[in-house]
């Protein structure tokens, strides 16, 4: 990495965007480490006039978790975008439910909806107390294969190949369609778009299913779409200097339609990914959109500028939450400085310049 830092200093780029965060962010001393080839490289960088932006990690929403905290660089937190793709889903009582989905298709029909239950949901290999997805979807593939139906699964787990895995189940089983509950209900990474597969919360998920249970239900609003702290992104305090903010500031980093490579099958060679890397290159695009406005700025005051100017609650006024084992009100250890706005960083009235 650091080879690769040199050239692009004698490139004279104007900004390096690196994706790349530890998946251990603690700390083995209690300063820089000399050893640290992305803090030393991107000093250097910092050095010669380069804004540095690094991911700070995904491994939220434990305090102390945030990686890449070298004061020199801009550390990019994750939050949701104030946008939906939005997918009803209507009851036989004709009632509408707001879910999300990336599903392209035929729309579904009325059809037979299973929320299974039973000892047999809850064998040792998926734990005990908790209604696991993958449990759901083994049983209807025993007790109902080859009936076209809608499987609602429930979930507490934070990845997404519990959820891939039960979406092939339920297609292989012969249903129609996946529902899945959790919360936080806008990651769809893990839901294809040639299968029904839509996404709500855990509440909406609990009206279902007490639809399914009581034949009745009541009618839902759905609710206004804000930005929030991504759960999985990694917050402060900086855990060896707490007295220098991180992360840094926060960017879209939830849902992002990025270019892909890793699935051959994947139409166009896009998909929607999740990390604090994808909010790397929101704040990066940004730097370099100042600094063609203002040329003569440095790093230093870039980040300034980044940094007094954030959002601290959404665009529309609201406050701006941190999802985690409980939703709160997020703070600066969660977001930095707060959610990049890019028309007040353009002109920040004051900003520190720093020295070289």
């Amino acid at each position: 990495m650091l080879r690769a830092i040199v050239e692009v200093i004698n490139d004279g780029v104007d900004v390096l965007s690196l994706s790349i965060s530890p998946s251990d962010p603690n700390p083995m001393f209690a300063e820089v480490d000399k050893h640290d080839v992305k803090a030393i490289g991107s000093f250097h960088a910092v050095a010669k006039g380069i804004t540095v932006v690094f991911a700070a990690g995904n491994v939220g929403p434990d305090p102390q978790t945030v990686a890449n905290v070298a004061p020199w660089i801009i550390s990019a937190a994750a939050t949701t975008i104030d946008r939906s793709f939005p997918m009803p889903v209507t009851l036989g009582n004709n009632n509408t439910l707001p879910g999300q989905a990336m599903f392209v298709g035929k729309e579904v029909g009325f059809t037979g909806l299973v929320y299974p239950e039973g000892p047999e949901l809850f064998p040792t290999a998926y734990g005990t107390g908790k209604l696991k997805c993958m449990a759901v979807c083994d049983w209807l593939g025993y007790h109902h294969s080859g009936i076209p139906v809608v499987v609602i699964c429930f979930t507490t787990e934070p990845g997404q190949e519990q959820i891939a895995s039960a979406v092939s189940a339920v297609r292989s089983a012969g249903g129609v369609g996946v529902i899945i509950a959790r919360n936080p209900s806008n990651l769809l990474v893990a839901c294809s778009n040639d299968f029904p597969c839509i996404v709500v919360d855990n509440e909406l998920g609990t009206e279902i299913m007490f639809y399914i249970q009581l034949s009745t239900s009541k009618t839902l609003k759905g609710k206004p779409v804000s930005s929030k702290v991504a759960k999985f992104s990694a917050r402060g305090p900086n855990s060896i200097a707490p007295a220098i903010l991180k992360p840094s500031v926060a960017a879209p980093g939830v849902s992002i339609l990025a270019a892909s490579s890793y699935d051959p099958a994947m139409d166009g060679g896009f998909a929607l990914l999740s990390g604090t890397s994808m909010a790397t290159p929101h704040i990066a695009g940004i730097v370099a959109l100042l600094k063609s406005l203002r040329p003569d700025w440095s790093p230093a005051a870039i980040k300034s500028a980044l940094a007094t100017t954030a959002w601290k609650t959404d665009p529309f006024g609201e406050p701006i939450f941190a999802d985690g084992a409980a939703q709160k009100l997020a703070d600066p250890f969660d977001y930095g400085g707060g959610l990049l706005n890019l028309n007040k960083a353009a002109n920040p009235g004051l900003i520190r310049y720093g020295h070289q």
